[in-house]
């Protein structure tokens, strides 16, 4: 598999407070985005206690002499993501918030599972098809808020576009995890919400278009940057582009 990595402070920001990890063995592939919480303490040390946990976790997993399941895979990444859960909260939750959302792409041979908390993203393309797979855990998708306001009402409120969960802002977490089976040539893109946020969906599914070459995916990870840039980028941004080869 292909992939390439781009993160950016904006040019706004003092501290870039997103985090991208990435790891790559044979047929298996672990992909790791973060984005710790603007406007709250610390949110870079969330994002990074994150990544570091699965940089751990690749660690004795690149070292084993035999892959595990994709199933067990999957149950000791959502532990990975409920321990950091814990250990955010209990280190740097004392009178204060302090979290990061976070987005994990596995591959794993013919299979791959996504998993997430919070509002950044995972988009797919596969042949002529692009679909974002994650949904965003803020208050306008809230299924009470749903049923109970009306799409005035809710564009209209101060909680519009409000996280209601990420990882390290409470002692529990409710992971989303889809799984499926890889189509030839699938590509994956990970990204912040300095991304989506600042760059119209036509041009981002534009450059999620299928790169042929290792040069063609940096290519389009640079035109997503150039947009945004060229659009003010007020916020951190960052994004992983995988490119699945069966």
């Amino acid at each position: 598999m292909r992939y390439g990595i781009r993160t950016d402070r904006g040019l706004y920001r003092n501290v870039n407070q997103d985090a991208v990890w990435a790891g790559v063995k044979d047929r298996l592939g672990l992909f790791v985005l973060s984005d710790g919480m603007g406007g709250h303490s610390r949110g870079e040390v969330a994002s990074n206690a994150i990544t570091d946990a699965f940089a751990g976790y690749w660690e004795q997993l690149a070292g084993l002499s035999q892959t595990p399941e994709f199933s067990v895979l999957t149950a000791q990444i959502q532990q990975v993501l409920l321990q950091v859960n814990q250990d955010i909260f209990d280190k740097y939750n004392q009178g204060q918030i302090c979290g990061a959302t976070v987005v994990v792409l596995l591959i794993c041979g013919d299979c791959y599972a996504v998993f997430w908390a919070g509002d950044s993203r995972i988009y797919t393309s596969a042949g002529l098809k692009c679909r974002q797979l994650t949904t965003d855990d803020i208050w306008d998708q809230d299924p009470f808020v749903v049923r109970n306001y009306t799409a005035k009402e809710i564009a209209e409120s101060d909680s519009s576009g409000k996280l209601t969960q990420a990882v390290g802002t409470a002692p529990g977490l409710n992971i989303h995890v889809i799984t499926d089976r890889l189509c030839a040539g699938q590509v994956f893109l990970l990204c912040s919400d300095g991304l989506f946020k600042f760059c119209a969906e036509r041009q981002l599914r534009r450059n999620l278009k299928n790169p042929r070459t290792k040069e063609k995916l940096e290519q389009q990870l640079q035109n997503l940057m150039d947009i945004v840039f060229e659009n003010g980028a007020p916020d951190n941004v960052s994004m992983i582009m995988v490119k699945a080869d069966q």
